[in-house]
């Protein structure tokens, strides 16, 4: 550990013992002297001054290390966090018993003191889920089919009050006096870095990617078309009442972009989305500004939603009027919408007391596109795991279809190609039984030279081919944006 002078060390104590309440301070290290050794995770939550939880990311940001962001504009939150301090990982069918298996035995062992009472205080696990079970593409290999990272760091900016809480696993120290000197070094020099004593580097406004060639996208649609058509067939044979059909759009990169910068641009451009970033160890990053959220956990109820149907905005105020009405009164859109309510209901209902919901939709506004929206509450039975609820309602049937038993042998075989985690939930849990997933649709993998997107519509027996490609275009607009596509 580096040496401090006595000018360095006064400030250290300034800064962060005036933030501490010594006497809990002083049990918190008892209670962790006692499992010195051990693999027992230790959290310690501080307050510090307000400031952009992305900018963090990219001031802390080690290159081609472990980085999350999560962040909703609109509910003034957002999360930041990085360095990997454990990995928590899990395939195949049971991946979501095996990843709450794990979690709960990190929180069992787990310290924590925080200077403040908050829901936030304390560990967040972070991560997401493949869309199948398992991933078969080798460009997915890094994010596996479950994946959970606990940081060494994350900030959480909640409204007014910014929170950074660090993480610490126990068997790499000896002694309460070594932990409490490393725990204020490392608050020291993360608060030394956001005073932003430099200049950071600043991003170009080139165009960072080149369109696809027409022959290419010439030979894309008649994919789709082919397999929207076959959908139908299969519709009206009865094998299924809905399938949702994604396409992937592969784009040559003319400049390696900075992740953090792409999801400056989406932020801005959709607050009323979640903004996401995962970067496993290495070089690919995924990343997205998703419209839906899957599912909201509070300590005696959720939040979810039915996000389903979908129409261009206008461009002008009564052709955006227009275009919603439309929307309102299509009966295509409205039995899509309805498969999504019935299906959620149905998921819920072992683990709620009751559900309550709008009597109609309404329509949700996005900067591009509109979509039909029903919030859903339900209050929660005791005792209930919330990544079971998680895993009962994924897929849903705006990203699945319905029945989803019926119509899941049929999407990687119409699709060819492997989802990975796209439209699967991506979000977070913490040690407060606090947590929100979304479905990471309107997202990318961005590799170092190539980023690869992806968007998908519902296919019900009256859908036409051409008339869902364009929506898929509609929806693949955000990423390209942001992009600067050319």
């Amino acid at each position: 550990m580096p040496e401090k002078s006595t000018e360095q060390s006064n400030i250290l104590d300034h800064r962060v013992l005036s933030r501490l309440d010594k006497k809990g301070y002083s049990l918190f290290l008892d209670k962790a002297s006692k499992a010195m050794g051990t693999a027992c995770i230790v959290s310690v939550t501080l307050p510090i001054e307000k400031i952009d939880p992305l900018a963090c990311l990219e001031l802390l940001d080690k290159d081609e290390g472990y980085q999350y962001f999560w962040e909703k504009p609109v509910d003034e939150f957002a999360m930041a966090a990085g360095e990997a301090l454990k990995t928590l990982a899990a395939s195949g069918k049971n991946r979501f018993a095996q990843i709450d298996k794990q979690i709960t035995s990190v929180k069992e062992c787990s310290i924590a003191y925080s200077a403040v009472e908050h829901s936030h205080a304390g560990i967040h696990f972070l991560g997401g889920f493949s869309f199948f079970d398992e991933s078969t593409d080798p460009k997915w290999h890094s994010f596996g089919s479950a994946s959970f990272i606990i940081p060494e760091w994350h900030i959480i900016r909640d409204g007014q009050l910014t929170l950074l809480s660090l993480n610490f696993d126990l068997s790499d120290y000896h002694s309460a006096s070594e932990l409490d000197e490393v725990i204020k070094e490392k608050f020291y020099n993360i608060c030394d870095i956001l005073k932003l004593n430099e200049v950071p580097e600043f991003s170009s406004a080139d165009t960072l990617c080149q369109a696809p060639h027409t022959a290419a996208t010439a030979q894309a649609f008649n994919k789709w078309k082919t397999s929207v058509n076959r959908a139908r067939k299969l519709i009206a044979e009865d094998k299924f009442d809905k399938i949702v059909l994604a396409r992937e759009a592969g784009i040559r990169l003319k400049n390696v972009p900075e992740p953090t910068h792409i999801i400056n641009i989406l932020r801005e451009q959709y607050p009323n989305c979640y903004s996401f970033l995962i970067r496993n160890k290495g070089s690919k990053t995924f990343l997205g500004c998703t419209p839906e959220r899957l599912i909201s956990f509070k300590k005696k109820y959720l939040l979810t939603e039915a996000l389903a149907g979908s129409i261009q905005r206008g461009t002008t105020a009564s052709e955006d009027a227009f275009m919603a009405k439309e929307l309102m009164q299509s009966s295509k859109n409205a039995h899509e919408h309805n498969y999504v309510i019935r299906a959620i209901e149905q998921k819920l209902t072992p683990f709620v007391k009751k559900i309550e919901k709008g009597s109609k939709p309404v329509i949700k506004k996005l900067t591009n596109v509109q979509h039909l929206f029903t919030p859903i509450t339900a209050w929660l039975k005791e005792e209930v795991n919330p990544l079971t609820i998680v895993e009962k309602l994924h897929p849903t049937p705006a990203v699945g279809g319905y029945p989803w038993d019926k119509a899941k042998p049929y999407i990687r075989e119409l699709e060819e190609f492997d989802r990975g985690w796209y439209a699967g939930p991506v979000g977070w849990l913490n040690s407060q039984n606090s947590g929100e997933f979304a479905v990471a649709i309107r997202s990318g993998l961005i590799e170092e030279d190539s980023a690869t997107f992806y968007a998908g519509c519902g296919i019900v027996a009256d859908s036409d081919a051409e008339t869902e490609w364009e929506e898929t275009i509609l929806k693949l607009r955000p990423m390209l944006s942001a992009l600067q596509y050319d």
